[in-house]
C-alpha cells in the first residue's frame, strides 16, 4: 500500500508543484491525498514494530529497542516523519514548502527492498528489477520534466529547443499560453535532453546552473541504471 501510494505522489506531486493542474484541487483528490498523508503517518508506528533481518548472522530481529535504534539511525525514520507532514496544505502563499512534499517520493526506494525480500525464482526476481528500473526511469524524467517547467515559467523566456531555431515571439507565447497537456508533453520530451546531456538553449543563469547540475546527476545515474541492467541480463 505505501509503495502504491508513494509511485501515486511521484507523479502527482511534482505535477502539482509544476503544472497545478485544476483536476488536483479536486475535493476527491485532497480528500484521497489527505488519506494518505494518514496512511505515511501510521506507517511510522508501523516501522517501530516491524522486524528484520541481522546483516551479521541473518537472524531476525524482534527486540523493539533494537528495531528503534536501525530505523531512527539507518535515516529512514527522518524522511518518512518529513513526508508524513502535509506541507502543500500548510505553505499558504510560501513557494518553497510544497516543494518539501517532494520527501514523500523517497519512500518508491522501499520497491528496492520488496523485490529483494520475495521468495521468488531467481530469474523472477531479476525480470522485476529489470522492470523497476524502467519504471523508475520513467518516474525520473517526469520530476526533472516538471523540475524543469517549474524554473523556466517564472521568467517565461526559455523556448524548447525543438522550436528555438526558427526564434520569434510566437513559439514563446504557443509554449506558455497553450494548454497545459501539451506543456508538459514538451517537458516530458525536453526532459530526455537533459537527461542525456543534449543542449537546452537555457536563457537565464538559474537555467543554466539547474541544467548543469542535472547533466551532472544524470550521468552518474544513467551508468548505475544501465551497468544493473547489464548485470541483470
Amino acid at each position: 500500500m505505501i509503495i502504491t501510494f508513494s509511485l501515486y505522489n511521484s507523479v502527482t506531486i511534482p505535477l502539482g508543484i509544476a503544472f497545478n493542474p485544476v483536476e488536483l484541487d479536486s475535493v476527491g483528490c485532497t480528500i484521497f491525498d489527505s488519506f494518505i498523508d494518514l496512511i505515511f503517518f501510521i506507517d511510522i508506528f508501523v516501522n517501530f514494530r516491524t522486524s528484520y533481518i541481522s546483516t551479521q548472522n541473518g537472524e531476525e530481529i524482534y527486540d523493539p529497542k533494537l528495531i528503534a535504534k536501525k530505523y531512527i539511525l539507518g535515516g529512514r525514520f527522518i524522511i518518512d516523519l518529513l513526508s508524513s507532514i502535509p506541507f502543500d496544505k500548510l505553505a499558504g502563499n510560501n513557494d518553497i514548502l510544497p516543494i518539501l512534499g517532494m520527501l514523500k517520493l523517497f519512500r518508491v526506494a522501499r520497491i528496492s527492498d520488496v523485490i529483494r525480500n520475495l521468495s521468488i525464482k531467481k530469474e523472477t526476481k531479476a525480470m522485476l528489477k529489470v522492470l523497476w528500473l524502467v519504471v523508475f526511469l520513467f518516474l525520473y524524467s517526469h520530476v526533472i520534466a516538471c523540475l524543469w517547467y517549474y524554473v523556466v515559467k517564472d521568467a517565461e523566456k526559455w523556448v524548447p529547443n525543438k522550436d528555438f531555431v526558427f526564434g520569434g515571439t510566437y513559439y514563446i507565447w504557443e509554449f506558455y499560453a497553450g494548454d497545459g497537456v501539451r506543456r508538459y508533453l514538451v517537458c516530458f520530451y525536453t526532459a530526455f535532453y537533459l537527461i542525456s546531456s543534449g543542449e537546452m538553449c537555457p536563457r537565464r543563469n538559474i537555467e543554466l546552473l539547474l541544467a548543469s547540475t542535472i547533466f551532472f546527476v544524470s550521468s552518474i545515474i544513467l551508468s548505475n541504471l544501465f551497468g544493473t541492467m547489464a548485470v541483470l541480463a
